[in-house]
């Protein structure tokens, strides 16, 4: 600390102290001026000699927010469900279409897949097919289920009164198509709750072929009509008939809803 005072007679007294901080502190300068018959207080301020390092405070910090915020951004783990087509195709799901192929893609992507036999394959009654899907496979808020054909069906009566995180639609339907064996599945006897399906997931993505010889495309369409809405995402498609083959299409879909984790 350095400290000058000049005192000139019958005048005011000024002193000037000028004290030096080192480690890269800055300079404190202070001047006071006394008139006279008055009172100089002085205070002092003791700087220590290992003053906190800013600088590595700082960095921790910041490494501290950087790894808060990897880990809030990692991706979460879902579960898939598979809801196959009727006519026997749930009796040996893994044989049919491309239930196997995408059974393995999503395993490789570090999601659970639930690719398994369903009851009543055949007919596929509403009454047996949404209480396995519910209470055997334990679709939750973290499931996908991903509907082919009656599946589909299956997925979008799901939806109207139990949530989950979102569906797959491919080549869905709203008519039994004036057919006995659609009829008796029962998902028609009440009529399709479409804001309800919108209210209970976060996202409905519909895939459907124009040359479909099953399902019309009219059909699809109507359903992508009624569930116009930012959640719901409607692909129609050529050449790929009934969807009976794997579709890169439906892949991306996955990925952009539920990225890997692996």
């Amino acid at each position: 600390m350095e400290a000058s005072t000049t005192v000139p007679d019958d005048s005011k007294v000024e002193a000037s102290i000028t004290t030096v901080v080192p480690d890269d502190y800055s300079k404190v300068e202070a001047s006071t001026t006394v008139l006279d018959d008055s009172k100089v207080e002085a205070s002092t301020t003791t700087v220590p000699d290992d003053p906190p390092k800013v600088e590595e405070s700082m960095n921790d910090l910041v490494g501290q927010l950087t790894f808060a915020t990897a880990e809030t951004k990692a991706p979460t783990k879902y579960r898939f469900i598979l809801a196959p087509g009727n006519g026997g195709c749930g009796r040996n799901i893994k044989a049919a279409n491309w239930y196997a192929w995408f059974d393995r893609e999503i395993t490789k992507r570090g999601h659970e897949s639930i690719c398994v036999n369903w009851p009543d394959p055949n007919i596929c009654h509403q009454s047996k097919w949404i209480p396995f899907c519910l209470n055997d496979l334990k679709a939750d808020n973290k499931t996908v289920i991903v509907g082919h054909s009656t599946g589909a069906l299956m997925a979008m009566k799901l939806i109207e009164t139990s949530r989950v995180f979102g569906v797959i639609l491919v080549a869905a339907a709203h008519t039994d198509l004036g057919d006995a064996g659609e009829r008796a599945s029962g998902y028609f006897d009440s009529p399709w709750n479409w804001n309800s399906m919108l209210s209970n997931v976060e996202f409905i993505h519909q895939f459907h072929s124009s040359d479909d010889p099953l399902i019309p495309v009219a059909e699809a369409r109507y359903v992508a009509e009624q569930l116009k809405n930012p959640k719901h995402t409607y692909d129609e498609l050529t050449g790929f008939s009934h969807f009976f083959e794997p579709f890169q299409a439906l892949l991306d879909a996955v990925d952009r809803y539920c990225p890997p984790v692996v």
